[in-house]
């Protein structure tokens, strides 16, 4: 009943069931859980981190129960990519594990089937009873693809090379650690820039800032036919640059665009 029920509401907040087909798992994450949700684009000149580093986040963040997601490039959803994955589709992010050395990633196509063909795929002949035993919650790799459930290991996952994953991503769900939030919504905004004052509530510990404008398709195109930074944008743009209060080198800038 709450998936039909959450799909309902996702297409009030989108306008159309129409509209509410496909879209981005940032957006979605953020939309179920209300938390800050990060992005890792892993072919960006900003993406920097190792096997290690990026298989020690996503660990990090599954020991912390914060819920994970994974992308690939743009195109058809119906055309395998060249790890066997449908082009333009998302993935849940299951678990982070280490098996006999090699350290996996466990992933689930909504489909609830897979064509995954890249290393550990269900008919590598490498698999052996020994090492299914290791992998969590009782899946068999080698059975599981008719649930949508694989497994991948971090370098294949990482790597641009194979057109395999285009990003993942991270929500942040931390109410249980007592964080909370605080929103200020602007209506009728004429698309200039704004300065806003944020009192830090405390001297040290976490804190998230997020800019957030409309989701994918909720725009239409013609009402979106202006410039950003010099290039013709045909969705919402909005960005966002932290200083401390006094200093004139900013502390982070980012831009979203849905």
């Amino acid at each position: 009943m709450w998936p039909a029920m959450i799909e309902k509401a996702w297409a009030k907040a989108k306008g159309t069931y129409g509209q509410a087909d496909g879209g981005f798992v940032v957006s979605g994450l953020r939309a179920i859980t209300g938390a800050p949700v990060f992005q890792y684009v892993l072919s960006s000149s900003a993406y920097t981190f190792s096997e290690t580093e990026a298989f020690d986040l996503l660990s990090t963040a599954d020991t912390s129960g914060y819920p994970m997601g994974a992308s690939t490039s743009a195109g058809s959803n119906q055309t395998p990519n060249d790890c066997g994955i449908s082009y333009g589709h998302a993935f849940s992010i299951l678990t982070t594990f280490t098996m006999s050395g090699n350290k996996m990633i466990m992933l689930r196509d909504p489909f609830g089937s897979t064509g995954y063909s890249g290393p550990w795929h269900k008919d590598d002949t490498a698999w052996t009873d020994a090492l299914v035993a290791l992998v969590p919650f009782g899946v068999d790799p080698r059975t599981s693809d008719t649930d949508g459930i694989f497994v991948m290991p971090i370098a294949t996952f990482v790597d641009t090379s194979q057109n395999c994953i285009y990003s993942y991503q991270i929500a942040h769900v931390r109410e249980s650690e007592g964080f909370s939030s605080t929103t200020y919504d602007k209506e009728g905004d004429d698309g200039s820039m704004k300065d806003y004052y944020v009192t830090v509530p405390a001297a040290d510990g976490g804190i998230y800032f997020m800019a957030e404008t409309y989701y994918q398709d909720m725009v239409p195109e013609e009402c979106t036919t202006g410039t950003y930074l010099g290039n013709t944008v045909t969705a919402p743009v909005l960005d966002i640059t932290i200083y401390q209060d006094g200093a004139t080198v900013s502390t982070v800038y980012k831009v979203y665009s849905d």
